[in-house]
């Protein structure tokens, strides 16, 4: 059921803001511009740790009070609107606060707003609990559901007040007092648990450095870092300028284990900054996880289901995957045709390294693993990365960007004027908001009618303090009135990007133009949709078709018609040359089965945690039971589990879920194939994609939307041979 979509739901009104009109800076098409419209962006400047509580505690207020009212609603007094709309606009209150604390205290990295943070998520969950604990609520929501006028609605509002039902059967609305009490314990903890596994992650291993007295044992690092380490080193101590000395820390693992060529050296670090990540003392993850599997476990009994896996399939309405053994049984079936493919490229990779170090290798450690994955591509590659970069300058990339969505969907982007304030300061008139002068804001508008459909904060430079990652957050959604328009949908992209600057430019490696465009997918989902329902609109899906639009946008990174249009010399304005595109495209699934095996590993290992852990993992080391789970789908076995540092399963919602990811691979390739059916980009295709998937969000079930699209089920073919599996697998 698509009940994600009720807890997450985001208000209909912003909050008081400033006044900003939609500004292009640079016209995109020579249709006329869109009037400018006054529209309201949040005021970040005022939102501080004591102004979240205190906003959260008002919306807390506000929305109990609308639950009251439709509780004291006489039966025959009731409408759509004043039972399931008005629910609808109440928990929409509370989720876009906690939505926009949210982005703030990641994205700006400050301690004291992630405290705030964390006390406004301690109220939003304890609201939560308590209205699934509401007698009174449910009762009157069976009672208004079961009114003649719910047969009138439209479809899209029917199946909204069938998810409202579902969402408190399956949450325990039906339960004893007793049980409920006990459920919304279990929610706080985990909850706090939650918070507490990235705590721990955040500080481990956060003390380890070692100091390298001798530069040969950090031969092949580059001139630039080697300099900073230095610097770093005589900071604290070590060395001198005659005498360099050079301190590594924790942070700097991955550099290393890349770009090292000492064997010796990698090891070390893999060991000391890796290897025991989240595996002793206080920041050790295992009694964390532990309580959080039993937890989940418990909880999903009271509740009546066999396991979490079944309970969170429930509760996030994966698009036909509607179980545990259905979502393993679609893990294991990839898992069996991608192993012989698999261990070819696997044994391609061990050849090399041994080849490479002169004796035989029969298996991977993993200090090698990052190095000779890397070298070993890098000579497969004709062309260095290096070369990609004066054709993905930034500002490049996002006109390209904005322009084939443009193409594609009917739309427009334009830049907004913004800033961001010093402490005390308030804006200029007609100029918005920002949480940091490098966030740039944008507003989309419907290329015919020029209506404004949505905002974006685009924040993807690198900066001290910003969560690790890259995350698409949505802050507002609108439902359409009846006269068909709605407010403009409010979405923010956070990230960390790798960027090169050269000839007072700046450039995005190719790797960090995809993550751009799967984020850039995200924002498409949420400023286009159009539903009757808050809480079915945009992202608010299940987690599977959640990945549809963004993997779906990253796709056109990788293809030729795109690069050929789009991908323009920064410095000469030349096209890129036909075989760097033919590179680019051809090395993009150079050993791609190892990581496909790697990640449907870890998706089975989540699957079986939260499906037998009494059987597999209870009073079990989590290291030994991992193991045991893995198996041989795992390029190398470290000694410790994934799960220490697997927060998307442990602390953001993922749990028993990782296997969407897969899943939406499968459908992303199967769908992509119908825009690249004639052998360029159809655009027809891009205006099927936008009415049937993008605008109605999750107003349908999501496989009745793809089947809106394709006409059929999802097939696994096209994923599977873009991989390189040799024989076609079974329709």
């Amino acid at each position: 059921m698509g009940t994600k979509s009720i807890l997450l739901a985001l208000a209909l009104a912003m909050a008081p803001a400033v006044a900003v009109p939609g500004a292009a800076v640079e016209p995109a098409a020579p249709a006329a511009q869109p009037a400018a419209e006054p529209w309201s962006y949040p005021r970040w400047s005022q939102m501080t740790p004591e102004g979240m509580v205190a906003q959260m505690q008002a919306a807390v207020r506000e929305s109990t009070a609308a639950v009251d009212s439709i509780c004291a609603l006489d039966p025959q007094e009731m409408t759509f609107e004043n039972t399931f709309r008005a629910y609808d606009r109440a928990d929409s209150l509370v989720f876009l606060l906690d939505a926009r604390c949210n982005a703030l205290a990641f994205a700006t990295g400050d301690p004291q707003l992630q405290e705030g943070r964390s006390r406004v998520m301690q109220l939003t969950v304890g609201y939560r609990s308590g209205l699934v604990a509401n007698t009174r609520l449910w009762a009157a929501l069976k009672a208004a559901a079961a009114q003649p006028w719910v047969q009138q609605l439209s479809p899209a509002r029917q199946r909204y007040v069938q998810q409202v039902l579902d969402f408190f059967r399956s949450n325990g609305a039906d339960l004893s007092p007793e049980v409920k009490e006990r459920k919304a314990q279990i929610a706080a903890r985990l909850a706090e648990l939650g918070q507490e596994f990235e705590r721990r992650m955040a500080a481990s291993p956060g003390m380890w450095y070692h100091v390298f007295t001798d530069a040969a044992a950090l031969a092949g690092m580059p001139a630039g870092w080697l300099a900073d380490r230095a610097a770093e080193a005589r900071q604290n101590g070590f060395g001198t300028e005659a005498q360099p000395q050079y301190l590594v820390l924790a942070e700097d693992a991955m550099t290393i284990l890349s770009n090292c060529t000492c064997e010796e050296t990698r090891k070390l670090v893999w060991q000391g900054a890796m290897r025991d990540r989240c595996c002793s003392g206080a920041q050790d993850t295992a009694p964390v996880v532990a309580e959080i599997l039993e937890l989940r476990r418990e909880l999903a009994e009271l509740l009546g289901f066999r396991n979490y896996a079944d309970y969170a399939a429930a509760n996030s309405m994966n698009s036909m995957l509607t179980d545990g053994d259905r979502a393993l049984a679609f893990i294991n079936g990839l898992l069996e045709q991608l192993r012989p493919l698999y261990r070819e490229q696997l044994q391609q990779l061990l050849d090399y390294i041994s080849a490479r170090k002169g004796r035989v290798e029969t298996q991977l450690n993993p200090w090698d693993f990052y190095y000779y994955y890397g070298e070993f591509t890098d000579r497969n590659r004709s062309v260095p990365l290096d070369s990609y970069l004066p054709y993905y300058e930034v500002g490049q990339v996002h006109r390209a960007m904005f322009d084939l969505a443009g193409e594609l969907y009917g739309i427009r982007i334009v830049r907004v004027p913004s800033a961001c304030p010093q402490p005390g300061q308030q804006p200029a008139p007609g100029v918005a908001e920002t949480w940091h002068p490098d966030v740039e804001l944008y507003a989309v508008h419907d290329a015919k009618t020029g209506a404004h459909l949505a905002s974006f904060y685009l924040d993807v430079k690198p900066r001290s303090g910003k969560r690790e990652g890259a995350w698409t957050q949505p802050l507002s959604y609108s439902a359409v009135a009846a006269d068909g328009t709605h407010a403009p949908q409010l979405t923010a992209v956070v990230a960390g990007l790798r960027m090169v600057q050269g000839g007072g430019k700046e450039f995005y490696t190719p790797q960090a133009v995809a993550i751009l465009f799967h984020e850039f997918g995200h924002v498409l989902h949420s400023s286009l949709s159009a539903c009757e329902v808050v809480a079915q609109s945009g992202m608010l899906v299940s987690r599977d078709f959640c990945e549809l639009p963004s993997m779906l946008t990253e796709e056109w990174v990788w293809q030729p018609q795109v690069l050929r249009r789009y991908a323009r010399h920064a410095f000469t304005g030349e096209p890129m040359p036909e075989e760097y595109i033919s590179a680019l495209c051809g090395n993009r699934r150079f050993l791609a089965a190892l990581d496909a095996v790697e990640m449907l590993g870890v998706a089975k290992l989540d699957l079986e945690m939260h499906m037998h852990y009494a059987e597999k993992f209870r009073g079990r080391d989590l290291d030994a039971a991992s193991a045991a789970v893995l198996g041989d789908d795992v390029l190398f076995h470290t000694g410790r589990s994934p799960v220490r540092t697997l927060s998307h399963s442990m602390a953001s919602g993922y749990g028993a879920q990782l296997y969407s990811y897969k899943w939406a691979d499968v459908m992303v390739a199967d769908a992509f194939s119908r825009f690249m059916g004639q052998g360029g980009i159809d655009t027809s295709a891009g205006a099927a994609f936008r009415e049937c998937i993008l605008s109605k969000g999750d107003s349908k079930p999501a496989a009745q939307l793809f089947r809106d699209f394709m006409g059929r089920e999802p097939r696994p073919a096209a994923w599977l041979r873009s991989l390189g599996v040799r024989t076609e697998p079974a329709e």
